[in-house]
């Protein structure tokens, strides 16, 4: 194994993140925790806020059988009042990707360092701020997507779309995903839509664009465009839709993976009713590979158009004076086009008992 290595067709092994932990401070504490909405009918749990001072440990689970551990945010905070107590107005530092190990899990251990932090004034962080729910890693509308092929599904609540232990073949496999037609909103209803697993081939290191040969999935989105996934990632949240439908597309290609084995991919997708999707209109989307951050530029468009009644008089002058102009040069031009053109038409007269005959008008 290789842990810096480019090679696209060796594993990258391993690296270790480590803190000093006093033997009183046992991952027992209580974490300050607060609930926000993960949508009506929603299969995944709600999304739990924690804070935990720092030099303490504080445990995530998932208490529901089968469930996994998703992170959406981990950050070590600097309190304005030196307390442990999560506040808009302290200053942060992201230290998500220190924690992805413990993502796709069922329980892990998370400890709060005493550190500087640079970004804000290499003060000391007071406390670690976290953010994370659970997800199923299995559902009753588990689906290979090429045995699912060009077919169409109803996602009542959730479904997981798969191809597991990944084989050097060509394919091409997809399938159509509606929302739940019982969802109390009809105008708003979507997808959430998250990574559990992803373990493909890929040609070029990892970090990069997805090069079209590799082996990736595509995420096809009316309003957000096409979102391409390849290569490796650990177990996290993709994006919200504010589309009924989706479909997702499977590209194998033939890779020469000698000894090395691969898992494949698992994609989650829950139904939804997503009230942010008043008036949103995407306008551009790039395509980007795991690792990178998909960049879709969005925007709110009014669409209730009204004229100042103070600007109508000007307005009403300048649609005379520049459609007068118009209309006499239309009608000058049809007068040179019967006088000049028509005169030397020819005509043909058609006889069903004969040919068509060529006249010319005298």
């Amino acid at each position: 194994y290789n842990l810096l290595g480019n090679d696209s067709q060796s594993q990258r092994g391993f690296a270790l993140l480590y803190h000093l932990v006093p033997r009183a401070n046992v991952p027992t504490i209580e974490a300050t925790t607060t609930l926000t909405s993960s949508g009506i009918d929603a299969v995944s749990t709600p999304i739990q806020l924690s804070t935990v001072c720092a030099q303490e440990s504080l445990s995530l689970r998932c208490d529901q059988s089968g469930y996994v551990l998703v992170l959406h945010k981990i950050q070590l905070g600097v309190s304005a009042t030196v307390s442990c107590n999560y506040s808009l107005d302290d200053c942060f530092e992201d230290y998500t990707s220190f924690y992805n190990n413990c993502t796709g899990t069922t329980i892990c251990n998370i400890f709060s360092p005493l550190t500087q932090i640079a970004s804000c004034n290499n003060s000391q962080s007071n406390y670690l701020y976290v953010e994370h729910q659970c997800i199923p890693a299995s559902t009753k509308l588990d689906l290979d997507i090429c045995s699912s092929a060009g077919s169409v599904q109803i996602v009542a609540d959730s479904t997981i779309i798969s191809s597991l232990n990944y084989t050097s073949e060509y394919k091409e496999c997809k399938v159509e995903l509606r929302t739940n037609s019982l969802l109390p909103s009809q105008t708003h209803r979507g997808f959430k839509i998250y990574i559990l697993t992803l373990n493909l081939p890929i040609e070029h290191s990892q970090g990069s664009q997805c090069d079209p040969d590799d082996p990736s999935i595509e995420i096809d989105d009316p309003e957000l465009g096409l979102t391409r996934l390849c290569g490796d990632s650990h177990t996290r949240f993709l994006f919200e839709t504010c589309s009924n439908t989706i479909e997702i597309r499977y590209k194998n290609t033939l890779v020469n993976t000698t000894a090395v084995e691969y898992k494949g991919f698992e994609i989650y997708v829950e139904s939804i009713e997503n009230d942010e999707c008043r008036l949103i209109n995407t306008i551009d989307t790039t395509y980007a590979s795991v690792g990178l951050t998909s960049t879709t530029t969005t925007f709110i468009r009014d669409f209730n158009t009204t004229i100042s009644t103070s600007n109508l008089p000007l307005i009403i002058g300048l649609s005379v004076g520049l459609g007068v102009p118009i209309v006499l040069g239309v009608i000058g031009g049809l007068i040179y086009y019967i006088k000049a053109v028509m005169s030397k038409k020819k005509v043909f007269i058609s006889n069903a008992a004969r040919n068509e005959i060529p006249m010319t008008e005298k």
